[in-house]
């Protein structure tokens, strides 16, 4: 046990258990690309990505394409995928331990399953295959050649996505197993501190809301240099930033912890995580800075709803009254490099109040957040169910603010002394519930999955522009599953090329949507402004080259998207790979020693039903 400011904290594991069995992890894999040199990675197992954490290690390739990839450990191929997005071209590979190891945004595989590859895909004229070979099929020794590194799916760059899954098929994190090719000695960095309100007495600097510190270092400890004063019931979370020896990459950090005047308040550990609860991430971060503001700030509380286990010790927020107390946090990175902050709050008289800054109205778990006006104890009336209520502001250098439990009942109207806003609530939606909503412009169900936590529904319907826009206020609210959602225009639409269109600003993002009776049902997890739209345009094809080695062409769609396509030669079906991210698809012929001679016809299909098609003669002169 090591001690960390009087905390004592456990050293990293150094064997697994697998089927109950214990085995030292040291030398059991290799590095799989580049394995005996230094390498540098982009993102690390558990790192937060939005709306996933992210699955394993990103190790850098310098940019290139086709860099040979190792088998870590003996074993066999279980599974071969292609996919359009995603994970791209990936390989996995089962060993006699129970793991598997995952090599994914592959360029290609070796020989023989790359023609084990193309063969299927003929066999079921698919670009998009999810492979499944039979144990004794392909066996694989450690260090044998088995892909090279790409860039296919989802990739934004050339790089081997590197995973360790458990017998559950639950990722693992691949820095724990020894690996010296990776050089690690730089300390984590504490880049800030927010505070959020958590009921309606709880105060940061004064003022209610969310307010995020920037930090300094003072001898090897982090610190807000600035007086901290915290009333009632406070979230806290932290932004960080971790690097490697050679890499200005921004890594997550596996292990965090907090004390409470010495007492441990929260500590989390990403040693192991399943799939089915990555979801979790958008209530495991403060999900509203990120999708207002980017800010990835992990929570040092657990959320409602938040079913991850990866914490050992945590908390519904900390309670401060007026007596000094002592926030310590511990950022242990992968490598043991270790990073401490300290804050003595509720020290000093308070003499910098913060000044919230709101426009109208915020909505913070179960408050709203009134900006009122200036000067004396003016008075703000809400009416909500079927009343008036009077409410009192709190106020800070003149300037008035209000808050109003959302339980309390939804408010139809607030009224200051200089305006009259209606906030468009229209019902308060429970979590762990069935519950169907009814409208004149829109329908919603909602299954006991959906929601993490409720929901105070907000909606309103405008046009703008020869649009009809279906406008939801909780862009900033994460969902868990999808919602279905019915909308119902009054104009008339030819619905065979009208569809869902999501909107932010003048982007218009494919949704989907099936009609029916003139209404237009869909399933989504972001509640934003939704329109309909006609796409009377087909896709655009771009021939690139054309000769009897490889066919190349450029396809496009402005507004649906490319939903699929599909090409011949001579009337067989001709593969045809897809970069997505280039608009470019190609040739791949069954057998190397044939050539492309005859009729090549390729159709292209966007997601409103319009297709091109276009024919070439290849001749062999």
């Amino acid at each position: 046990m090591r001690s960390i400011s009087g905390l004592f904290v456990p050293l990293f594991f150094v064997c697994f258990k697998v089927f109950g069995q214990a085995f030292t992890v040291e030398n059991y894999y290799m590095f799989p690309i580049n394995p005996g040199q230094t390498n540098y990675l982009a993102g690390t197992m558990g790192e937060m990505r939005g709306t996933h954490f992210h699955g394993g290690i990103d190790i850098r390739t310098g940019g290139k394409i086709g860099l040979p990839v190792y088998a870590a450990a003996d074993g066999y191929v279980s599974r071969v995928r292609v996919q359009i997005g995603g994970y791209g071209h990936s390989l996995y590979v089962r060993h006699p331990n129970g793991t598997t190891t995952v090599y994914a945004h592959l360029d290609r595989f070796s020989d023989y399953l790359e023609k084990y590859l193309i063969d299927k895909q003929y066999e079921l004229e698919s670009y998009a295959v999810n492979l499944f070979p039979e144990s004794p099929e392909f066996p694989i020794k450690k260090g044998e050649v088995i892909a090279y590194s790409g860039n296919t799916g989802s990739s934004s760059g050339p790089h081997l996505h590197f995973e360790i899954r458990d017998q559950k098929q639950r990722i693992l994190d691949p820095l724990k197993f020894g690996f010296d090719e990776v050089k690690d000695q730089i300390r984590p960095r504490l880049v800030s501190v927010s505070f959020t309100s958590l009921d309606g007495d709880a105060r940061i600097n004064g003022a209610f809301g969310s307010y995020e510190f920037a930090t300094s270092r003072q001898d090897q400890t982090f610190r807000i240099t600035k007086p901290l004063s915290l009333k009632g019931n406070i979230g806290i979370a932290i932004n960080y930033r971790d690097t490697h020896n050679g890499s200005s990459a921004r890594n997550g950090i596996p292990e965090i912890l907090m004390t409470i005047d010495g007492d441990t308040a929260f500590h989390q550990r990403k040693s192991r995580m399943s799939f089915s609860k990555m979801r979790n991430i958008v209530v495991h971060m403060d999900y509203g800075a990120y999708t207002r503001r980017r800010r990835k700030l992990n929570k040092l509380y657990r959320d409602e709803g938040n079913k991850l286990d990866i914490y050992l010790k945590t908390n519904d927020g900390i309670y401060f009254d007026d007596s000094p107390k002592e926030i310590g946090i511990y950022l242990i990175d992968a490598y043991g490099n270790r990073s401490s902050f300290l804050k003595v709050v509720n020290q000093r008289r308070l003499q910098y109040p913060l000044t919230p800054v709101i426009n109208d109205f915020e909505i913070l778990d179960n408050f709203m957040h009134i900006q009122g006006g200036q000067g004396g104890d003016e008075s703000l009336s809400v009416l909500a169910n079927g009343l008036e209520y009077q409410k009192q502001p709190y106020t800070i250098q003149g300037n008035n603010y209000y808050l109003w439990d959302l339980t309390d009942g939804l408010p139809d109207l607030i009224v200051t002394q200089d305006e009259v806003y209606n906030p468009q609530f229209l019902a308060t939606v429970p979590s762990g519930q069935n519950f169907q909503f009814y409208h004149k412009d829109v329908d919603l169900s909602f299954q006991p999955s959906t929601l993490f936590d409720t929901l105070y529904l907000r909606f309103e319907k405008e046009e703008i522009e020869a649009h009809e826009l279906f406008k939801f206020f909780h862009g900033d609210f994460p969902l868990r599953r999808n919602v279905s959602i019915t909308l119902k225009p009054e104009r008339t639409y030819d619905t065979e090329k009208a569809h869902v269109y999501a909107r932010f600003g003048k982007q218009l993002n494919y949704v989907g949507g099936e009609w029916e009776n003139g209404k237009v049902k869909f399933k989504t997890r972001d509640l934003v402004t939704f329109t309909i739209d006609e796409d009377h345009a087909p896709p655009t094809i771009t021939p690139i080259k054309l000769n009897t080695d490889r066919v190349v062409f450029v396809i496009d769609d402005k507004l649906s998207g490319i939903s699929h396509y599909t090409a011949t030669l001579q009337g067989k079906w001709l593969l045809m790979k897809y970069d997505k991210k280039r608009k470019r698809i190609w040739s791949q012929l069954p057998d190397e020693n044939m050539l492309i001679e005859g009729e090549v016809i390729l159709e292209v299909f966007d997601n409103a039903g319009n297709s091109k098609t276009i024919k070439k003669i290849i001749t062999n002169s």
